[in-house]
C-alpha cells in the first residue's frame, strides 16, 4: 500500500502532463506534484533499504564515546526546517553535556526519527522539549511534544513496521520511523519507552548507555 499510492499518483499525473490539451500552467502543476511524489517514493525506498539492512545485520554499528550535545545538534539540524515552517519551538532542558556509548551516525538518525514525529504530529505554535537525564547505567533522553497523542492501547503498536493510527492517517508518513529507531537502539544495547497521551502530547524516552565504564576500561 505504501508503494502503490505514490506509484499510482505518478502514473496518473504523468498521463495528465502528457495530454496536449492542457495548459502550460496545468502542466507545471502536474510536474510539481510528480516531483513531490517521486520524493516520497525515494524516501520510502531508502527507509525500506535501511530497515532491511539492519534486520539482516548487513549494517554494523560501531559504538564509541559520543557527546549527547553533538548528537542532538545533528538531529536538530535535520528537523529545524520543518519546525520553523510550523512555528514549533525546539528546546533542550539541560545545560550539562553527557558522554554516551553509541554509534554517532545511526543514533543521530534514531533521535531524528523521534523528533520528526514530534514535529509532524504537533500543531503550529506548539513546543517540543528534549530533557536528558543521566541515570546510573543509562542516560534517558525524554522527547515530549504537544501533538495529537497516541491511544494507550496502541502504545506498543507504533513501533511496528508500517503501523499508523487512524487519527494519524491525514498526516504524511509511512510508519517506519519508530521501528527503525527501536532497531538501532537495540543493536547498541539501548531501548525505547513510549508514554502516550490520548488527548494531547506524547513522551518518547530514548535510553542509551553511559560511556563512563567504556572510557575507564579504554585507558
Amino acid at each position: 500500500h505504501q508503494l502503490k499510492t505514490p506509484v499510482a499518483n505518478i502514473m496518473m499525473y504523468c498521463d495528465t502532463a502528457m495530454n496536449p490539451a492542457i495548459t502550460e500552467e496545468e502542466r507545471a502543476k502536474c510536474m510539481a506534484v510528480l516531483k513531490d511524489q517521486v520524493g516520497k517514493l525515494d524516501f520510502l525506498v531508502q527507509a525500506m533499504i535501511r530497515m532491511s539492512r539492519l534486520e539482516q545485520n548487513i549494517i554494523s554499528l560501531h559504538p564509541d564515546a559520543v557527546s549527547l550535545r553533538h548528537l542532538l545538534d545533528r538531529a536538530f539540524q535535520s528537523i529545524r526546517g520543518k519546525a520553523v515552517e510550523k512555528n514549533i519551538s525546539l528546546e533542550i532542558l539541560c545545560e550539562e553535556d553527557m558522554i554516551l556509548l553509541c554509534d554517532e551516525k545511526w543514533t543521530a538518525e534514531a533521535l531524528f526519527n523521534v523528533l520528526d514525529n514530534a514535529v509532524k504530529y504537533s500543531p503550529s505554535g506548539s513546543r517540543v522539549t528534549v530533557h536528558p537525564e543521566r541515570l546510573e547505567i543509562y542516560t534517558k533522553i525524554e522527547i515530549r511534544d504537544e501533538g495529537i497523542g497516541i491511544s494507550p492501547e496502541h502504545a506498543a503498536d507504533v513501533c511496528k513496521r508500517f503501523f499508523r493510527e487512524e487519527k494519524a492517517a491525514k498526516t504524511e508518513g509511512v510508519g517506519i520511523g519508530l521501528y527503525l529507531t527501536r532497531e538501532i537502539l537495540e543493536k547498541e544495547n539501548g531501548y525505547l519507552k513510549i508514554s502516550p497521551g490520548e488527548k494531547r502530547g506524547t513522551t518518547v524516552s530514548v535510553y542509551l548507555l553511559n560511556a563512563g565504564e567504556f572510557m575507564n576500561t579504554s585507558k
